[in-house]
This record gives C-alpha cells, sequence and structure tokens, in this order.
C-alpha cells in the first residue's frame, strides 16, 4: 500500500485573495491519497509566519506558486526562510513563471528541487507518489529538474478540468461572501506582450512531444482555450451559493467568452438558465473582458449573468498602439465596449499601455489625446512589462535593449524625450500612488456599489448616489489626463529636479483630494445600505488609501483640507449576516457626509493619517488592522540597481535573517529604472505588503 504523505501549498497573495489554482491542486493531491492545506502570505509582513509554520509542521512537500516576476521576490524569498529554519522537505515550484524562466529560477534558487509545468493537478499527483514510494522523480511527465525536463507535460489531459477546487476558507466583498470560480483555461489571443502566447508555444511543443497530432492539439484546445461543462460550472456556484451562501462571483478567466458575438451570447445565456435551474438568483459577477467581446447582444447577457464590473482590455488609444500590441480591434471597438457596458450599468475600469518599446513623445501625446473621448469606466495607464518568452522579450532582447533581469526586465525607450517622459511616468505611479492609489481605491469602492445596487443591499433610492459615483470617474480621468499631459510637458522642456519635485508635490495633492472625494461616496453608500459592506480581498489596501490621502493633506503647510466622517455614529458594527438578503423597509435617505475643515501640523498630520485607519474600521472596514501587522517596507538599492537592505517605514527593524532571504532571492537581479542619485530606493508595497 502506498504511504500517504503530506502536502503543503504556499503562494504570496498581496490582495489577501484565495489562491484558486493551489485549491485545485490540494484537490488532485488529496485525490492521490494523500494530505494537502494551502497557506498565503501578504509578503515580508506575514513571510516568517507562514514559513515557521511549514518547518514546524515539515510536510514531505512544499509547493511555492510563482506566477510572475513581481511575485517571485516573495515566494523565493520565503523558499529561503523555510529552508534557513531546517525545513528537509521536497520543495517544487509551479505557476506562469516557473513554466516560462524555470531554467532561472533553478540558477537564481539552489533549494529549489523541482519545478511543474503549466497546469500543476497531474504532475503533482505524480509528484506526491514519487516522493511517498520513494522513487525518483527526475523522469515524471510535466517536472522539471536542475537536470532537465523530464517527460513531457499531460497538457492534452482534460480530465481535471471539471474537479472541483477543496475551500479552505472564503472571503468577504462588499459585505457577502465572495469565492473565484475558473470557468476557462486558456486564450486564444495573438498579443505580442502576453504571457499566455508564450505558455501556449509550450504547450503545444509538449504536445507534439507527446505524439498528438495537429486535430488532437486543436480538439482538446491546447494553446487555445479549454472550457469547462457548463453544468459543472453551474453546480459549483450552486453548491457555493446554498452552502457557503456565496453571493459574489469572481471569474478569475483570462478571455472567458469566445471569439463569436452570437456563440458568446450562448454561452453567457446558458450559463444563466443553468444558474436559474439550481436557484441561484441573487448573485453578483466579475470578470475580465475583451473590448471586442462586449457587443450589445453579449453585454445584455452579461447583465442577466449578474455582471456588476469587469476589467475591460482596451489597451491602446490608437489604431497605431493597437497594431503593435498585436490587438485586432480598432479604436471603435473599445468605445463600442465602453457605451455598451455604461449603458447596462456595469461598472469598469481599463489599462492603457501608454508607454511601449516603441513609443515616442508624438504617440504618447496620441494615447493621452485619445483618452479624452472616454466615458464611464476608471482609467489606469501603465508602462508595458516585458514577459520572458513573449515576441516584445524577443524582439528586445536581440535588440540589446533589455536591462534589469534575471527576473524582472526593463527597456528604456529610445527617444530622448519619451525617455523623459518614461521616467517621469515610473515616478509618478512609484512616488505619488504606490502610497496614494486612487485608481484602486476608486474601482474597489464603485464595487462595492455595484454589487450593493445588484443584491439590493441599498435601503434607499441610488440616485443621488449613482451621481456622485459618474461625478467622481470623470474627475477622476480628467485628473490622469492632466497629471499625464504636465508630464509630457516637462519631457518636452526638460524641466529642472525642482520643477520636477514641485510637480510631484502637487500630483501627490491632487490625487489625495480626489481619495477623500471617493470616501465621500463611500460614506454616502454605507449610509444607504443596510449592513455593513466590509471586504477582505482586493480592498485593505486600497483603503489604506485613505490613511495616506490624510496624512498628506494634514501634512502640507497651511493645507486645509475636509475630514470625513464615517458616517455611522454606532461605531464599527462588523457582523455580517450571510443569508439575510431582503430589502430593508427603512426609507431614510439621510445620505449627507459631515465634514469639518481644520487644518494640522506636521506632527499632527502623521497622527490624523494613521488615525485615519479608524475611519476605515467604523465603515466596516476592520479587516485592515485585524489581519496582521500593517507597515511598508523598501528595498534599498545601491547605485547599480541591486538591492543591498532592506528597511520598515515606521523605523522598526527587520530581521538580519529575512533581509538576508530577501538579498539572496534577488541576487543578480537589478532595477535600472529605480536607481537615481542619492535616492536608490524601491516601494514594495503600502500598509499591507
Amino acid at each position: 500500500m502506498q504511504r500517504k504523505i503530506s502536502v503543503a501549498l504556499v503562494t504570496s497573495s498581496p490582495n489577501n485573495a484565495e489562491s484558486l489554482a493551489l485549491q485545485y491542486v490540494a484537490t488532485s493531491v488529496e485525490k492521490a491519497g494523500h494530505t494537502a492545506g494551502v497557506s498565503t502570505f501578504r509578503g515580508v509582513s506575514e513571510l516568517e509566519g507562514v514559513a515557521r509554520r511549514i518547518a514546524k509542521a515539515t510536510p514531505e512537500l512544499l509547493g511555492v506558486s510563482i506566477q510572475s516576476g513581481i511575485a517571485a521576490i516573495d515566494n523565493l524569498a520565503f523558499i529561503n526562510r523555510v529552508r534557513a529554519l531546517g525545513y528537509s522537505g521536497h520543495i517544487t515550484c509551479g505557476g506562469t513563471f516557473a513554466t516560462l524562466c524555470r531554467r532561472r529560477l533553478f540558477d537564481q534558487c539552489r533549494h529549489i528541487d523541482s519545478i511543474i509545468r503549466h497546469d500543476g493537478e497531474i504532475p503533482i499527483a505524480f509528484l506526491a507518489n514519487a516522493i511517498a514510494n520513494d522513487e525518483g522523480f527526475d523522469s515524471l511527465p510535466g517536472v522539471s529538474t536542475m537536470y532537465g525536463d523530464g517527460l513531457p507535460a499531460p497538457v492534452g489531459i482534460r480530465t481535471h478540468l471539471d474537479v472541483r477546487p477543496t475551500r479552505q476558507f472564503r472571503k468577504l466583498y462588499a459585505g457577502v461572501p465572495s469565492a473565484e470560480i475558473s470557468a476557462v483555461r486558456g486564450c486564444f489571443g495573438n498579443c505580442s506582450y502576453c504571457g499566455l502566447k508564450a505558455l501556449r508555444r509550450e504547450a503545444t511543443f509538449e504536445a507534439r512531444q507527446c505524439g498528438m497530432t495537429t486535430r488532437e492539439i486543436s480538439s482538446v484546445g491546447v494553446g487555445s482555450i479549454r472550457r469547462r461543462k457548463i453544468n459543472s460550472v453551474a453546480d459549483e456556484m450552486a453548491y457555493l451559493y446554498h452552502e457557503k451562501n456565496v453571493r459574489f462571483f469572481h471569474l478569475v478567466d483570462e478571455n472567458h467568452l469566445p471569439r463569436d458575438s452570437v456563440e458568446a451570447t450562448r454561452v453567457l445565456n446558458d450559463l444563466s438558465d443553468a444558474l436559474d435551474v439550481r436557484g441561484v438568483r441573487d448573485r453578483a459577477v466579475n470578470l475580465m473582458l475583451r473590448a471586442d467581446a462586449a457587443t450589445q447582444p453579449v453585454c445584455e447577457a452579461l447583465d442577466r449573468l449578474g455582471l456588476v464590473r469587469c476589467l475591460l482590455g482596451v489597451e491602446s488609444t490608437t489604431e497605431e498602439g493597437l497594431k503593435k500590441l498585436g490587438r485586432g480591434n480598432g479604436t471603435s471597438v473599445n468605445k463600442m465596449a465602453m457605451n455598451n457596458l455604461e449603458q447596462r450599468n456595469i461598472a469598469f475600469h481599463f489599462n492603457v499601455l501608454l508607454v511601449t518599446p516603441d513609443s515616442t513623445i508624438d504617440s504618447i501625446w496620441r494615447e493621452v489625446d485619445g483618452l479624452r473621448e472616454v466615458r464611464g469606466g476608471l482609467l489606469d495607464p501603465f508602462a508595458l512589462e516585458v514577459y520572458e518568452g513573449t515576441t516584445v522579450f524577443e524582439g528586445l532582447r536581440k535588440a540589446g535593449r533589455l536591462e534589469g533581469g534575471p527576473m524582472l526586465w526593463h527597456y528604456w525607450l529610445q527617444e530622448p524625450a519619451a525617455k523623459r517622459f518614461a521616467h517621469l511616468f515610473y515616478r509618478i505611479k512609484r512616488d505619488v500612488f504606490a502610497k496614494v492609489n486612487m485608481t484602486a481605491y476608486g474601482y474597489e469602492v464603485l464595487g462595492a456599489l455595484a454589487v450593493a445596487k445588484r443584491l439590493k443591499l441599498l435601503k434607499t433610492d441610488s440616485a443621488q448616489i449613482d451621481a456622485l459615483a459618474s461625478a467622481l470617474i470623470k474627475k477622476h480621468n480628467d485628473l490622469w489626463i492632466s497629471i499625464l499631459e504636465s508630464a509630457r510637458a516637462h519631457a518636452v522642456s526638460e524641466s529642472d529636479d525642482e520643477t520636477i519635485h514641485e510637480f510631484l508635490e502637487e500630483t501627490r495633492l491632487s490625487a489625495a483630494r480626489l481619495v477623500l472625494d471617493l470616501r465621500r461616496l463611500e460614506a454616502m453608500l454605507e449610509r444607504g445600505c443596510r449592513r455593513p459592506l466590509k471586504s477582505e480581498i482586493y480592498y485593505p489596501s486600497a483603503a489604506a488609501a485613505v490613511a495616506m490621502a490624510l496624512s498628506i493633506l494634514c501634512g502640507s503647510a497651511c493645507v486645509s483640507c475636509n475630514h470625513v466622517g464615517s458616517g455611522t455614529d454606532a461605531g464599527p458594527d462588523t457582523s455580517v449576516d450571510d443569508t439575510d438578503t431582503t430589502t430593508d423597509t427603512d426609507t431614510d435617505t439621510n445620505t449627507d457626509t459631515e465634514t469639518d475643515t481644520y487644518t494640522c501640523s506636521e506632527q499632527e498630520a502623521h497622527e490624523e493619517g494613521w488615525g485615519a485607519v479608524n475611519t476605515a474600521i467604523d465603515a466596516g472596514c476592520d479587516n485592515i488592522c485585524d489581519q496582521g501587522e500593517m507597515f511598508e517596507y523598501r528595498l534599498i538599492l545601491d547605485e547599480e540597481g541591486h538591492m543591498i537592505d532592506m528597511e520598515r517605514e515606521d523605523g522598526i527593524p527587520i530581521d538580519q535573517e529575512l533581509i538576508d532571504c530577501y538579498i539572496a532571492a534577488l541576487e543578480g537581479q537589478t532595477f535600472p529604472c529605480m536607481a537615481e542619485r542619492d535616492h536608490f530606493w524601491l516601494w514594495c508595497g503600502v500598509l499591507l505588503s
């Protein structure tokens, strides 16, 4: 009889979200006859506790999920720490980044014994069985070691797709239990910058190594879309709805819908029908959505499904930009998608890749100019990140333009004015919005509003709240456009350091003011709801923006600011009735927000800033404080951008052994965009890092 072993599955989760991928893997481990447990940690503030628990429990197998280069920082530090604490079991890694960069990971971290490629459910069962039977694992399907890749990954097998993941906990969102759902794996897109395209290419190669024909590869969806049976998805959602009282479902699929609008509409309506039959009626849904998929019939079907908010894949506001990114849809499709979502009252935000390797100051200006036509959703501009194995990565590598590495890569724009803009854009994102994240905070406030309306949690008419929300969305986007316009002007005129500093300070103040405007909206919403809107995922770090905003505004010389009350008189009532979703008959329509105006000194500003966390607590967000110690930390870099130290902003020392684990995790890694004269640091988290 096979020996039973224990398997610990771990990953970092900055947003305090569940790890659905590891829950699927846990199910597979248990079906193979072993025990499995899933743990997550929010960066350095929780790493030590989880590492000590794992080292004490001594599981025979430790699996660590590494989905991105950023995630690799905390997760490799965790691996280093758990080994330093004496753990001697087998450590395997998995995830998108681990699959694509497995050779680099073996070189980077000597403590990794194996890496699982692609979907982890089947290979980890093979690995657990091999360890239980004291067998070798160098030739297991889908399992790589420092000596090679072993047998091809079983990418053509689909039996694990309809397996229900092991649920070990649940999280609240907007006051109701939430859960992540996966209905689709893979993507049919051809975006030049996306890591999924690189995964598709590797999966197709592995399928051919398995002896699969082109027809067989296509029929099972290797390198494309692998969709679960609709009844299987509906059964899982019904179980969560009836047994766990889940009302908010987050579909984590990168690309949930088929290309064809008619087929996409059918898929959505079939799922809605299946849920209705199963009595899953009061539901709210969140997902990612390609702009070309958001046709009017599709948006109507999404509304029927319960979609309340989405991340809309816009990426660029110009035809030129879309073409370079490998996006087939034009700007008219993006506008159509936004209009269709707005008409259905579906909240959305969208990323625009403002800085790309080919950007010039003129192309950046055209992107910013295109943003003026945006309506209805929150704008979130980004610089294109370089993922290993993508078309963009290979092009930059061949051109000798890649910097940084080996986990995180960077590039500079070639045109001098565009490079100056990119440099200033990085400083805006880091020095301003890393601490006062008005966009993340706004999206969560609007998300809570969308859930409250969909689930009929409001006891008042929402007209006044909706009007303020629309006004703040416009104000948010106008502010971003103004910031980007100013950044372009500074880049063209080659402004001096003092002028840039003044610009960043004014930007910080403007962002802080908008955060407090959003807090007014949140307070109005809280007063209009009949239950606390406590959130335990996504929201905690974003909500901390309120504390930072107050600290910044009060800390500026002679600044008069509004101290926004919580809108509650009775204190932090955070009790949650998971089953009560009936509409309250209370017709109280007093939604005015109490404010008072005052000024404060720099010392008072610090106290007010941290004291503002209590405002969030009064609002039903006590999870900001009750889920672990809060602090900011930063990496100290040398002039070349290498990490040499780590510190907490509050001045409390970090244990040197933990610092050493991070230094080892980042050995050889440089951050060229962060190394600036006498200012060598990188923010790695806000409050809940």
